[in-house]
């Protein structure tokens, strides 16, 4: 096996335009470090979900063919862009080849064009100059589900791709892409046991679930996750296939990591002051600068508490909301910055009326203020329901802000509760999504800041640890090169078989 593995990523969904804000989009983090240790990693994803025209024009063609995607025959362009020095495949469907002009539900749109991308994405690695022949197949999201289906099936037989390891990541099990057999037949799926489901509607196609079925190997974006979907109360009607594949060994936890070069606080050109962990003093200023532009007083000694959330997570709100009059009988200042429906912005806006001078809210997407929250906060409080690939905590923690967390998830893997006496631990860690939970764990982050000195330790601790998108990806190839070695041992076994 070669110490440089080629790794096709397929995604249908990528979280940006142009720039990488979101520090959830596993796509961009992994690619990135996977280029980085020196592998030879490609992205495809389907045109329509990334970027904008004057990009798509930009990008330069990289092959043009007809691929069939189960019942389905579709004529694609391929164009190629890139995500830093990552090449990236732009996959081009005729729109009005496959949807007409008629009125076609999104449902039925998305499950025959995901259906086709992840077809042509196998298709495109036969026609790309020079050859490129990947290794390992890698499907993330439910939207690139069928990737690793069709590596198993529609291209089990050929000779250069079929021979890849098939790789599948399930960010949410929350969101399978399931579709109803109108969409289903619409897209010409074909039949298949693993592909096809009964739901709450009736049979349907489950991309999620035939991703998984297929793959050599299947990963949550935690550890903590890969066991929970095990269970009847986060599996989604999928934690029988789950346990199966535990059984077998096949169904892994890999944290999702955070980018530090992108996010380091000693060179952030977003933050008032850059600081490291060995010298503060430029995360006070950041404090200062940030009780100033929320109207505060600027006091070093009270703790500054932020919380950065989307205001249409109504769990976030409601807990908040109760919490808030005993935390902030706790004489702290806090700083909330929150985007999403006006009602529910309305709802934490006057909520924090009643303590003027003691904590202030803004409504705001923006991305130099969030970054200023995390600098200037001593202690974050995280937002629930937390994703399960969530990277805020990391985000915290190399900020040097403390986090208030509920154990569920990626935080139950980052975040671990603080034991002064023994001084082990990097946050304050709730068990149940209730009110007295949160207020109680922030009771206890205040008063372990009353002690100065073992704060600061704290702090340092919290900013040394190694969350990144380096350490992620070496897992990631770890669990590659266990992929190819069994591919390897299953064609072997086959070919004696047959012999």
């Amino acid at each position: 096996m070669s110490s440089r593995l080629r790794v096709l990523v397929v995604a249908g969904d990528l979280p940006f335009s142009g720039e990488v804000e979101d520090t959830c989009s596993i796509v961009v983090n992994l690619s990135k470090h996977l280029h980085s240790l020196g592998h030879d990693v490609r992205v495809a994803t389907l045109s329509r979900t990334w970027g904008d025209k004057s990009e798509l024009q930009r990008a330069l063609s990289a092959a043009e063919f007809q691929v069939q995607a189960g019942c389905r025959q579709a004529n694609v362009i391929v164009r190629q862009s890139g995500l830093g020095t990552v090449p990236l495949y732009l996959i081009q469907i005729n729109e009005r080849e496959q949807f007409g002009k008629g009125k076609i539900n999104e449902r039925s749109r998305d499950a025959r064009a995901f259906s086709i991308m992840s077809a042509a994405a196998l298709e495109m690695t036969k026609h790309l100059k020079p050859n490129w022949t990947p290794d390992v197949v890698h499907g993330i999201g439910w939207q690139g589900g069928l990737a690793p289906f069709y590596l198993r099936t529609q291209y089990s037989s050929d000779s250069e791709v079929g021979a890849a390891a098939a790789i599948f990541t399930i960010q949410n099990v929350d969101e399978q892409g399931e579709f109803d057999l109108q969409s289903s037949d619409y897209a010409g799926l074909p039949s298949d046991p693993f592909l096809y489901e009964e739901n709450g509607n009736g049979l349907g196609a489950n991309f999620t679930r035939a991703g998984a079925a297929y793959s050599d190997i299947t990963n949550t974006v935690s550890p903590t996750y890969a066991c929970e979907v095990q269970t009847p109360e986060c599996g989604r009607g999928l934690e029988d296939l789950f346990q199966k594949l535990a059984k077998q060994g096949r169904l892994r936890g890999i944290l999702n990591g955070l980018d530090y070069e992108e996010y380091d606080p000693q060179k952030d050109t977003l933050i008032p002051r850059t600081y490291g962990p060995a010298n503060l003093t430029g995360k006070a200023e950041c404090k200062a600068a940030l009780q100033k532009e929320f109207g505060l007083a600027v006091k070093p000694d009270i703790p500054l508490v932020g919380l950065i959330f989307n205001a249409n997570d109504s769990k976030t709100l409601d807990i908040l909301l109760a919490a808030t009059p005993k935390i902030m009988e706790l004489g702290v200042q806090a700083v909330i910055v929150g985007s999403g429906h006006s009602k529910h912005e309305s709802r934490f806006l006057k909520c924090l009326q009643d303590y003027s001078g003691q904590a202030k809210a803004i409504t705001s997407n923006d991305k130099a203020m969030k970054r200023r929250v995390y600098a200037g906060s001593d202690i974050m409080i995280m937002p629930y329901p937390a994703g399960p690939g969530m990277t805020e905590q990391m985000l915290s923690l190399r900020y040097g802000a403390i986090p208030v967390a509920l154990r569920t998830g990626g935080l139950a893997d980052t975040v671990q509760d603080i034991d002064p006496h023994r001084f082990i631990g990097n946050g304050f860690v709730y068990n149940e999504a209730k009110p007295g939970e949160l207020q109680r764990a922030v009771k206890r982050a205040v008063e372990l800041y009353m002690d100065t000195q073992l704060w600061q330790k704290l702090v340092q601790r919290a900013m040394r640890l190694d969350f990144s998108g380096l350490r992620s990806a070496t897992e990631y190839v770890r669990v590659y090169r266990e992929a190819i070695e069994t591919r390897i041992a299953s064609r072997a076994l086959a070919a004696v078989l047959r012999d």
